[in-house]
């Protein structure tokens, strides 16, 4: 009897990566700081492209303006384990 496939591996989901890929559909990649920036603060994730804006609660308590496009590639490299500190006027992602 041959052996069974594997299951493919769940990845538990990671939540702010997730509220990130959400305003993604709101910010640009390039552009002015208001259309390619998020806006993180007192547990809310927010985004704001001029016409639209929109946010999520995150369970992180961080206050900060990431680029989306930025933040959400180190977030993607980090797993479900992640660290977030602001260090001067960097955000330290690992």
């Amino acid at each position: 009897m041959p052996p069974r496939p594997k299951k493919p591996s769940q990845k538990l989901p990671n939540a702010l990566l997730e509220a990130i890929n959400f305003l993604s559909f709101i910010t640009k990649d390039i552009g002015s700081p208001s259309d390619t920036h998020i806006f993180l603060h007192d547990k809310v994730c927010t985004a704001y492209n001029g016409t639209l804006s929109a946010g999520i609660i995150i369970e992180e308590e961080i206050a900060c303006a990431p680029n989306n496009k930025i933040f959400r590639q180190a977030l993607s490299k980090c797993g479900e384990g992640y660290t977030l500190s602001i260090d001067g006027t960097k955000i330290v992602v690992k």
